[in-house]
């Protein structure tokens, strides 16, 4: 049996924070940055909000996941 995990709750909530946190901090960056370097400044906080929910660093010991079943392989 495959089974997948979707994340509820806290996590996505976290993963929010972070999303929401680096576009403040982008629009705090100076204008002469390059359009490339703001992109890659954001897949930096957006891959490292993504580990961090995956690795439930959230501060927390709860588990929002739940398992779903997709059938037989």
């Amino acid at each position: 049996m495959h089974r997948t995990t979707i994340f509820l709750g806290d996590r996505m909530s976290d993963y929010l924070d972070h999303v929401n946190a680096a576009q403040a901090y982008l629009a705090k960056l100076p204008k002469r940055l390059s359009d490339s370097t703001i992109v890659e400044a954001a897949k930096v906080e957006a891959y490292l909000a993504l580990a961090a929910a995956v690795a439930g660093r959230d501060g927390g010991t709860n588990d929002t996941s739940r398992p779903v079943d997709r059938g037989s392989d």
